[in-house]
């Protein structure tokens, strides 16, 4: 479903592209396999990785998820990691 917008990928930030992918992390190292997440590791995506197991190996540059309380996580980026807190603001019609 994702593939035709593999050829836009080294050019997301010039055109604007801003793609967010969520999954659970228990079997994301094998995720990462597949063509477009492997390129936008290639391309050095940045995200945020919250709680899980360290054995899924790192997911996001050289960081592994860990276990932490919910809503807490690491934000990866080229150049740095960053400790984060999201938070959720449900909204007035839920």
């Amino acid at each position: 479903m994702l593939m035709p917008l593999l050829e836009y990928l080294p050019f997301a930030r010039d055109i604007g592209l801003r793609i967010v992918i969520v999954r659970t992390v228990q079997g994301a190292s094998r995720g990462m396999y597949e063509p477009f997440l492997a390129r936008t590791r290639e391309l050095g995506a940045q995200g945020v990785v919250l709680s899980g197991g360290p054995s899924e190996g790192a997911l996001l540059g050289s960081v592994k998820p860990n276990r932490r309380p919910p809503g807490r996580g690491t934000l990866v980026t080229r150049h740095s990691t960053l400790g984060v807190q999201l938070g959720f603001v449900p909204s007035e019609y839920d």
